[in-house]
């Protein structure tokens, strides 16, 4: 008897089993899914969202005005000697490099002023690009109003790169020693490089006077130097932003 009753007790369980898989799949509805499990350690946090980029920025006189000071954007960019970007420091800053010993007016960008060189003394170290420099250092697309400056600038320390034979500064000038650049199948078109033989290319010629008349590569050839005995060299763009044609210099060999 007691068999019996156990085996009744297993078919009813299973009865039980099949009327609530039948009813289920009458019934149309989809069983509801098991929530996820929520991974350990994944944070639900967003990502913030990045600070949009600034269309222009206003580019004024006032800055990199004449006496400012200039360093490195990062003391990185001082060690490895990459400086591109510059930003307005004490002249006191250990990172300082150079002061501005003349600017030129902010104006709009126009025919005349993206042709026109700078007005830096010869022995000028450094110049800058504001506008460039401006838009670099701040990220945005552009200056209001689309406006240029320059700054010349004097290095705080020696020795100066812009002095005679010292292989750098804003332009070539009498006294700087200069090497057959490449790519030039003439051999006349010359680069600056150190008069003591420790830069990256050795001097072949030292400047011994400028020819002032701006003339185009073509009028180079027919230049002469029989009044000082060099030879005629065609001197780089006066700026280092290609501002301006090629002036004609004698230099002596070395």
């Amino acid at each position: 008897m007691t068999g019996r009753t156990h085996e009744h007790g297993r078919t009813g369980l299973w009865a039980t089993a099949l009327c609530a898989v039948l009813l289920t799949a009458c019934s149309g509805t989809d069983p509801q899914p098991v929530p996820a499990t929520p991974t350990t350690g994944a944070s639900s946090t967003p990502s913030p969202t990045p600070s949009p980029r600034p269309t222009s920025v206003e580019l004024t006189d006032t800055y990199f005005a004449q006496g400012q000071c200039a360093a490195p954007v990062s003391d990185r960019d001082a060690r490895v000697g990459g400086v591109t970007t510059y930003r307005v420091a004490s002249c006191t800053d250990a990172l300082a490099v150079a002061t501005v010993t003349r600017r030129s007016p902010t104006v709009v960008v126009t025919v005349e002023s993206a042709t026109t060189e700078p007005g830096c003394e010869d022995t000028t170290d450094l110049t800058i690009d504001l506008a460039a420099n401006l838009v670099r250092a701040t990220g945005a697309q552009g200056t209001d109003g689309a406006m240029t400056a320059y700054a010349c600038l004097r290095t705080l320390r020696e020795p100066h790169p812009g002095d005679p034979g010292n292989g750098g500064g804003f332009k070539i000038i009498k006294g700087d020693c200069v090497y057959a650049a490449t790519g030039d199948p003439g051999g006349r078109t010359v680069a600056e490089t150190r008069c003591d033989g420790t830069g990256a290319h050795r001097p072949e010629y030292r400047i011994r006077e400028l020819v002032e008349l701006i003339a185009p590569r073509s009028t180079a050839g027919g230049g002469s130097c029989s009044d000082t005995g060099g030879t005629v060299l065609t001197l780089p763009r006066y700026s280092r932003y290609g501002k301006g044609l090629p002036k004609l210099a004698c230099g002596v060999p070395l």
